[in-house]
């Protein structure tokens, strides 16, 4: 007696094991779903972190780069005066 694909996939489907090995697959696509987003989580703390770390030195630099340029401007217009 042949039996038909769809009566095979049926007693495929039936077994045990391929319950099983779904359920594997279930749990296996649900956790790699469950590590990326953890992943993305992540990474947008620590991208938000430096960002913060950034402005931060940005902002201590531009202050120091602004100081040297009045600095640079004081002496250029002192060397006109005495000139």
């Amino acid at each position: 007696m042949k039996q038909t694909e769809n009566e095979n996939f049926e007693q495929l489907s039936d077994s045990s094991e391929f319950g099983r090995v779904a359920h594997v697959v279930r749990l296996g696509f649900i956790a790699i779903l469950v590590l990326l987003l953890a992943l993305g989580f992540i990474s947008l703390y620590q991208l938000n972190k430096f960002n913060t770390n950034l402005e931060r030195i940005v902002e201590v630099y531009n202050k120091k780069t602004e100081y040297a340029y009045d600095m640079r401007d004081a002496i250029r217009k002192r060397a006109i005066s005495l000139y």
